[in-house]
């Protein structure tokens, strides 16, 4: 694969015309699971404007690449399948409408086109290079950052030399079982954020983070690379809930300066139901949100940084 490409689980490709469906591809192990789209989840689009999904551009929707769960497996982890869904769906039932679906063993697209990370580096690979995070001598899931091309509000605390290992979170996963996970942390403004745990030690809260930067891998100024990332799948999945809420999707948009903006933004998810099927939060608030002015300087050097560590990553390991 080129360079200038990329893998992901769907890809779209541009379109000029507002009123004409694009060109949609999507990896053949994710194809069962758009066919069985909703158009309920799918139609979830009220905050589709602040996280670019109305852009013309081509773009290109990746997970799980490197989860320790499912890298090696033919099956997609269902709580990042189920955003992938609210981020991807309308773009899919357009194109599944018109006739421009097409489905291969992978989806390529454009590195320099706009990107949306779903999961955060333990699960994401690009998410390392774009972020800065490597693997550490702390264990299999340790992650710790190393070069970050920039350096920003908010960011996961992922290495179990910074958290506890013996604290975990439960919770249910479809096919898996009860699973438990470290429960690490997001350090930032008025932090550190801790997901809750009960006595039983389910989850009883998530984190999601949003990151929208200018894609910093692109030659393009006007690309972007969007991060939908919970501590724990819970709350990567609630970005279905924030897609429909329009207190939370109104707060963040006054805590913008325009519609392009580049932010981090914090969301709290709760209301946590547990059943074998799988978990999932039934409550979504706003908890802030920072604007980040990124000049051309910064964009050039962190195009530097994170080609280094795009290269870093493809030496260690092609599967990014």
């Amino acid at each position: 694969m080129a360079w200038d490409q990329v893998r992901g689980l769907m890809s779209v490709g541009a379109s000029s015309l507002g009123t004409m469906a694009a060109t949609v591809t999507i990896a053949r192990g994710a194809a069962s699971a758009f066919a069985r789209l909703s158009h309920r989840q799918a139609e979830a689009r009220a905050g589709r404007a602040a996280f670019g999904l109305d852009r013309p551009h081509a773009r290109v929707y990746r997970h799980d690449s490197v989860h320790s769960l499912y890298a090696q497996s033919p099956l997609l982890h269902p709580d990042n399948l189920s955003a992938l869904g609210t981020l991807g769906g309308y773009d899919y039932l357009r194109a599944a409408r018109a006739g421009s679906v097409m489905v291969e063993d992978t989806a390529v697209g454009p590195l320099d086109g706009d990107l949306y990370l779903i999961g955060a580096p333990t699960s994401e690979g690009l998410s390392r290079a774009v972020f800065g995070y490597f693997p550490d001598s702390e264990g299999p899931d340790s992650l710790s950052i190393d070069n970050p091309p920039l350096e920003l509000p908010f960011r996961w605390v992922l290495s179990l030399s910074s958290v506890d290992p013996t604290h975990t979170a439960a919770r249910f996963v479809a096919g898996k079982g009860r699973v438990e996970r470290v429960n690490c942390r997001i350090a930032g403004p008025e932090g550190p954020f801790v997901p809750d745990v009960g006595d039983d030690g389910f989850l009883t809260s998530d984190y999601l983070l949003v990151t929208r930067l200018r894609n910093y891998l692109s030659t393009r100024l006007d690309r972007y690379v969007t991060s939908v990332a919970g501590l724990h799948g819970t709350g990567t999945r609630a970005i279905e809930l924030l897609l429909r809420d329009t207190t939370a999707l109104r707060r963040l948009g006054r805590a913008l300066p325009g519609p392009d903006a580049s932010y981090q933004a914090l969301f709290r998810v709760s209301d946590i139901s547990h059943v074998p099927g799988g978990t999932r939060a039934r409550s979504i608030d706003f908890v802030t949100a920072v604007p980040l002015p990124v000049t051309d300087e910064d964009w050039q050097d962190a195009h530097d940084r994170a080609m280094a560590n795009l290269k870093r990553a493809y030496d260690a390991g092609p599967d990014l």
